[in-house]
């Protein structure tokens, strides 16, 4: 589960996929199998493998890095514990979402980019005064869903999950 909430919040990552036929990267008799499969923002695919130190951690290195013919990354544990922010934001973040479940998120997650892009940044709780008009549940859930399609970047990786997450323009968190 480390390595679903450290992908989800990576901001390099476009989307991921965890489980089933796209983290099979298997070619003729070599298996290989890898922890995730992501396509990061610049297009390009990766598999991750979360490197335990295990002997079965280095045989599905081996066997990724022998079989596949696209980049392989290795996520330590030491990685995953250095960015022990992050998962337990995103955990958080998560847990939101999933508690809108059943509620059609995404226009108003297009009114939460809307409101970002104008104010180039601004943070959680003053989305949900400024959006007033809809449940303060539903209006986390759909920065989150904003979020995780990368529509804008927040400090989840330096700041604990809250009302003062701030939430930041594409353009804005480039030239600051």
């Amino acid at each position: 589960m480390l390595l679903f909430y450290y992908c989800e919040g990576d901001p390099a990552v476009h989307r991921a996929e965890y489980s089933g036929p796209d983290v099979d990267l298997s070619i003729g008799d070599v298996d290989a199998i890898a922890d995730a499969v992501v396509v990061l923002e610049d297009g390009a695919s990766q598999g991750r493998v979360v490197d335990d130190g295990s002997t079965n951690a280095l045989k599905k290195l081996s066997a990724l890095q022998e079989a596949c013919g696209r980049s392989i990354a290795s996520i330590t544990v030491g990685e995953l514990l250095d960015a022990s922010l992050r998962v337990r934001n995103w955990k958080a973040a998560i847990a939101a979402f999933h508690r809108c479940g059943g509620v059609n998120l995404a226009p108003l997650a297009d009114e939460v980019e809307s409101c970002i892009r104008l104010r180039r940044f601004t943070t959680l709780g003053n989305l949900v005064n400024d959006l007033d008009a809809h449940h303060p549940s539903q209006v986390i859930g759909a920065a989150v869903l904003a979020l995780r399609a990368r529509s804008f970047l927040s400090n989840l990786d330096t700041a604990p999950w809250s009302m003062h997450t701030r939430l930041m323009r594409l353009d804005h968190a480039r030239h600051t």
